[in-house]
């Protein structure tokens, strides 16, 4: 099986995506992540051959995509996590304004220790 490196982006209210399989980039757009990841998917058995017709998705959102996809997450409490001005994070969840390298990775950092402490939980009924 082969696994396909897929970059997400949101703009206009649509998904975005974009791979480079063997020096390709492969490209497209859709309305929802699943079907992006189809129209990928065939754009990569398109230009390389059945050696794709079995594939896994390693997904890699920016942060606009990133908060669509996961609206449980409040921006200001992630704000809050990474010391971030909180109308800032909001704006990125929004696409109004790009976050540099550093701010994404602190974005990051706060998400995985988020999933981390949650995997801890143990509840009581």
């Amino acid at each position: 099986m082969k696994t396909i490196n897929l970059v997400i982006e949101r703009q206009g209210g649509q998904f975005w995506g974009r791979t480079i399989i063997e020096d390709d980039l492969l490209t497209d757009y859709a309305d929802t992540k699943e079907e992006l990841k189809t129209k990928i998917h065939n754009l990569a058995i398109d230009f390389h051959g059945q050696e794709y017709q079995h594939v896994r998705f390693d997904v890699e959102y920016d942060l606009e995509a990133f908060f669509d996809e996961f609206k449980e997450l409040k921006t200001i409490e992630i704000a809050h996590i990474t010391g971030l001005d909180p109308t800032l994070v909001h704006q990125y969840a929004l696409g109004e304004k790009t976050a540099t390298a550093i701010q994404v990775q602190k974005i990051e950092d706060a998400v995985h220790d988020l999933g981390r402490r949650l995997q801890a939980v143990k509840l009581n009924g």
